[in-house]
């Protein structure tokens, strides 16, 4: 993930278990880290940056340049890529800089030519610190060479976006890709996503020659197909993965059968697709929207104008947004624990009152079950009087 993507990233999951987390370190946890901590994503954050100490905080900062800590640098900040892991990672994160270090966490490290340089956060005031453990082995911060990047993470964040150095695609793909016959297509389809981090895409695509191969075919045939050649790791090939969660971009998809093959990843992709992604996080969220808008402008013939009307509240009710959107991919509706609102599914509304609503007037009228409970029933009982 890029430190752009991240930066736009909002909150996908409210956690709520701040205190447990406190207990077991022994102190209050800054509200930035919490606020970091919060944005749940797939990657650590990656790039190379144009490092110069004058880009940062002044704080004792000397030694990085006498070093020749300057210029091209790779970075990585570690980020949350599942809600159930923040507890654990959290306390890592205070355990990797000892406790004898203070109220310090770590968050990744830059890679410069002289080794590795811890990120940490102080949570005592909020600032961002570099610290050269590798420097020896001392009992106090102070011994070793440490300074302050940023007095906010906010502020170091968008110090490492403004001076993050960008390649070309065509330069990233040169790197990765020696197939020469799928390298227009290549830098096509990395031209049409999102994502900024075209370098670890490819990294984690390139990992393994046959998952590398398996993409270059779709490249070539533009389409995803399930037999006998498809590479399956843990019960699911690409295919599956996608007809779980329609809304990721196919190279994800591609990454996660990488990501199952291996081992540091595996159980956060088993437990999105056991579970299904959080119907919330706003990739998904925009994908399901999406199929209801053209579901309304396309089938229904719905105006533009309308149209808008009708798609606002699923952004404020995404879990009904996602039985919408499956229930136009598959035509049905989901069969196990669908959003029940006061005893009421989309089913039993369907079943109930086909001959007066359409499926869109189904999930609409799950929506105003939600919000007012009171004023849809006695719709209901009115016999859905249209104003």
């Amino acid at each position: 993930m890029s430190i752009e993507e991240f930066l736009n990233l909002s909150k996908v999951e409210e956690y709520t278990n701040w205190e447990e987390i406190e207990s077991k370190l022994g102190f209050k946890l800054h509200p930035d880290i919490k606020q970091f901590y919060s944005k749940i994503c797939f990657n650590n954050i990656k790039g190379l940056v144009d490092f110069s100490i004058d880009k940062f905080a002044s704080d004792n900062n000397k030694w990085l340049n006498d070093n020749g800590c300057i210029g091209k640098t790779e970075y990585i900040i570690e980020t949350m890529q599942n809600i159930d892991e923040i507890k654990s990672k959290v306390i890592d994160a205070y355990q990797t800089i000892g406790e004898k270090y203070g109220h310090r966490l770590y968050l990744g490290k830059f890679l410069f030519d002289i080794g590795a340089i811890s990120i940490c956060f102080n949570n005592d005031n909020g600032y961002i610190e570099w610290i050269d453990f590798d420097y020896g082995d001392y009992d106090t911060i102070e011994e070793y060479p440490h300074g302050v990047l940023a007095h906010s993470l906010e502020k170091f964040l968008n110090i490492i976006k403004d001076n993050t150095i960008v390649k070309t695609t065509a330069e990233i793909v040169d790197e990765y890709c020696d197939k020469e016959e799928v390298k227009d297509a290549l830098i096509k389809y990395l031209n049409g996503i999102q994502s900024n981090d075209k370098e670890y895409v490819l990294d984690v695509l390139t990992e393994d020659s046959d998952i590398f191969e398996e993409f270059c075919t779709f490249l070539k045939t533009g389409k995803i197909v399930k037999d006998d050649n498809s590479i399956s790791e843990c019960g699911y090939t690409v295919y599956d993965i996608l007809d779980k969660e329609p809304f990721l971009p196919t190279h994800t998809a591609f990454m996660w059968l990488s990501y199952l093959r291996g081992e540091e990843k595996r159980e956060n992709i088993l437990n999105n697709l056991k579970n299904g992604v959080p119907v919330n996080m706003i990739s998904k969220l925009s994908y399901n929207v999406g199929r209801i808008r053209d579901y309304l402008l396309k089938e229904k013939k719905v105006t533009e104008e309308v149209t808008k009307q009708l798609v606002k509240p699923y952004y404020d009710n995404p879990e009904i947004a996602n039985e919408f959107a499956y229930w136009l991919r598959k035509r049905e509706f989901i069969g196990e624990n669908p959003v029940t609102i006061h005893g009421y599914t989309a089913e039993i509304l369907y079943d109930k009152y086909k001959e007066q609503l359409d499926i869109a007037g189904v999930f609409s009228l799950l929506i105003s079950l939600k919000g007012d409970y009171e004023k849809a029933i006695k719709w209901i009982n009115e016999g859905f009087p249209q104003k």
